[in-house]
């Protein structure tokens, strides 16, 4: 069982400059601007004009597990490339400026998740998303998310999201994997004045690393539990997949789904383990999350 504590975002709204404490890659050209917000009364612009590399932001929230979220515009429609990162490191001024990492790429009229490992680019999604038109001076909503290998982007021109993300891809096709880093931004300069980017009303997230909770059964069934009817589970050393024992259920019961609560109750998280059912059509043997009320109905 896995379950993550909660632990709060770090939203950055821009209205005080660029944070301080933030790695910023040719700091003169990135400026406050009024001219150009999604809310609030500024926001953060890079200067187009200048050294025709992508200038890259890290900001100073490294985490494992995490994402970040916010408005982000380029003037002109093919050039500004303003892009989110995660796992981002090496932020050296080089062309592009962040080394190392995951992010979401807008450019002309569709979106694309990419790798940069020293510097070298690899597309993670051949098939792009394409919203409709070019991308080009409109505010976009963007965020990019990463849980283990699993890199995901949403896409909205709204203050939502779908449940589903547009963008999905798996970061292990591509070696080495970078397991850590920062979250971060960039966009491309060195095109001239008309192709300043724009970025608003940032959210970063760290997903706390999770605990976790093993039971092999060694012992039969925990005593904290909440087991419907308890005559019917037993221990069992005939039908085991690792260690002495398992915890079966008579399927000569009263005809209903018997169910067990663990004692751990959770907002997110997980349970994972090893099922089997003897006959072929009628055990069902299922995991729950979110659970409540073992009543001992059918079912319970």
């Amino acid at each position: 069982y896995d379950f993550p504590a909660s632990e709060p975002p770090q939203f950055i709204d821009f209205e005080s400059g660029m944070p301080s404490g933030w790695d910023v890659a040719n700091p003169s050209l990135w400026y406050q601007t009024s001219s150009q917000k999604h809310e609030g009364s500024y926001s953060i612009g890079v200067d187009g004009s200048g050294n025709s590399i992508y200038d890259g932001v890290l900001t100073d929230v490294s985490f494992t597990d995490g994402s970040i979220q916010g408005w982000v515009k380029s003037v002109y429609t093919n050039y500004g490339a303003p892009s989110l990162y995660v796992r981002a490191s090496d932020n050296s001024g080089s062309s592009p400026t962040i080394q190392n990492g995951y992010f979401l790429y807008p450019y002309v009229n569709r979106f694309t998740l990419r790798s940069i490992q020293g510097g070298a680019i690899t597309v993670l999604t051949p098939t792009p998303y394409y919203p409709g038109g070019y991308l080009g001076n409109k505010w976009w909503n963007m965020k990019l998310e990463i849980s283990g290998n699993l890199l995901m982007a949403w896409i909205s021109q709204t203050s939502t999201f779908t449940a589903l993300p547009q963008l999905s891809a798996d970061i292990s096709t591509v070696s080495p994997v970078h397991t850590s880093g920062f979250a971060g931004f960039s966009a491309r300069t060195g095109m001239g004045s008309l192709y300043d980017s724009f970025f608003d009303a940032m959210t970063v997230t760290p997903k706390p690393s999770t605990t976790s909770e093993f039971i092999d059964f060694e012992s039969g069934m925990p005593s904290e539990w909440d087991v419907a009817n308890p005559n019917l589970w037993y221990q069992t050393s005939s039908q085991k997949h690792e260690g002495s024992y398992s915890i079966g259920v008579d399927g000569t019961g009263s005809s209903t789904y018997d169910g067990v609560l663990t004692d751990l109750a959770f907002t997110d998280g997980s349970i994972q383990g090893w099922v089997k059912s003897v006959y072929t059509d009628y055990g069902a043997p299922s995991l729950y999350v979110r659970a409540s009320d073992n009543s001992g109905s059918n079912p319970t």
